[in-house]
């Protein structure tokens, strides 16, 4: 149970979901997002479990535009 533990935590947080991930289906990775204050969610049309690989310029962009976003690019 890692509920308490998740929901303590106080840092910048990306959750990037695939749309058709069945391994960690969209809704889990959206519960995890909701537990971690101040968190963003995205998710990728079409993505599957593996979408830093099959959408490479999409997870890229979105990843890229966080990382920008919290000051570390």
């Amino acid at each position: 149970d890692f509920y308490q533990t998740t929901a303590a935590l106080r840092l910048p947080t990306l959750v990037l979901a695939g749309a058709d991930d069945r391994k960690t289906p969209p809704d889990l990775q959206r519960e995890l997002a909701d537990l971690v204050s101040g968190s963003s969610f995205q998710l990728i049309r079409g993505g599957s479990h593996l979408s830093m690989l099959t959408h490479v310029a999409d997870f890229s962009a979105r990843l890229g535009d966080f990382l920008s976003g919290i000051g570390h690019v």
